[in-house]
């Protein structure tokens, strides 16, 4: 599937969450749970290993700012780090913090 607003707006929810995935663009893709909310996600490997990044929640991380946070995390990964863990340490780190 081609991701677009009309696209992605027309996906409905279902009883159980599901994913789809954007052709073209490896790993990168949208999960739709039964409630209605949709997620941007990025599925990578980092050491031998599957992982899975949560970039936003759609419209408020709309397709093209979607497309940068993907090219970002990419490129982290493409210098030898693991930008799941990193997004998740910064949050801790701010909810941490006084």
């Amino acid at each position: 599937m081609r991701f677009t607003d009309r696209s992605i707006n027309a996906l409905k929810s279902r009883s159980e969450r599901y994913e789809i995935w954007e052709d073209g663009r490896t790993g990168f893709g949208l999960r739709v749970a039964p409630s209605g909310r949709k997620s941007w996600l990025y599925m990578y490997r980092f050491a031998g290993k599957a992982r899975r990044m949560t970039l936003g929640v759609y419209p408020e991380i709309g397709l093209a700012d979607a497309g940068i946070m993907l090219a970002q995390a990419k490129h982290k990964l493409a210098m030898g780090r693991d930008p799941g863990t990193e997004i998740v340490d910064s949050r801790k780190a701010e909810r941490q913090a006084e």
